[in-house]
């Protein structure tokens, strides 16, 4: 099962109250997504907001960017042109892989492959069954700061999100509060991210943390832009 319609009312992102949240290695909220937390060089900040209602990934992605499930679930489309920098996705678990049509955010871009161009597409990607199912994917990580941002949502799940430095000198950030017990939920994660040494990688995972309805509780898996 999929996503269902995002129905009037219905929250996007952590709560009706908070539009974005910041958070450290513990997933404790922050009040300064500036700050940065070091270890032998390398560092990783991240927040998260709402969905927005439409993004240009060529637009945003000046480094490169993805985009997941145009025309099912394998799908998977990046910026062309350019030395791919954003991996496609690895499945983690043995969950079903869907694919959804209904994302409250609509992607559009004009310098794609395979596909070149794709106007406000509202599709992605999406994994169920048992918790720690999900995706996995990576982005190189250099001793210049990037960032970083994901698209992801739950549906009638809680998911986790960890980001964490092949070379060990930056904490392992992760966040769980995107979560619904009764629907949908949807949020973009920003990620500022460097390494303590030249050649290495940010691995980012998003899986079911708690699943409320099982199996088919999921988490999406929509785009990525690198800046």
């Amino acid at each position: 099962m999929g996503f269902i319609p995002r129905e009037k009312g219905l929250l996007l992102g952590p709560s009706a109250n908070s539009t974005a949240a910041s958070f450290n290695s513990n997933g404790t909220a922050l009040l300064d997504a500036s700050i940065r937390w070091a270890r032998g060089g390398g560092s990783i900040a991240g927040s998260m907001a709402s969905s927005p209602t439409s993004i240009n990934l060529t637009n945003d992605g000046v480094v490169d960017w993805a985009h997941w499930g145009l025309n099912g679930p394998s799908s998977f489309d990046h910026k062309g042109g350019v030395t791919q920098k954003i991996s496609n996705y690895t499945k983690i678990g043995t969950g079903g892989l869907g694919w959804f049509t209904d994302c409250p955010t609509s992607f559009s871009w004009t310098d794609g492959t395979p596909i070149a161009t794709a106007p406000n597409t509202t599709t992605g990607v999406n994994a169920n069954g048992s918790v720690a199912n999900g995706f996995e994917m990576t982005v190189p990580a250099e001793t210049n700061l990037r960032t970083l941002k994901l698209y992801v949502g739950v549906w009638y799940a809680q998911g986790r999100l960890e980001a964490s430095m092949s070379d060990g000198t930056a904490v392992t950030l992760t966040d769980t509060s995107l979560n619904n017990n009764g629907g949908a939920s949807f949020g973009l994660y920003t990620i500022n991210f460097k390494a303590g040494s030249t050649g290495q990688t940010l691995k980012v995972r998003f899986t079911i943390l708690n699943q409320y309805f099982s199996p088919n509780g999921n988490v999406a898996w929509e785009a990525a832009t690198l800046q």
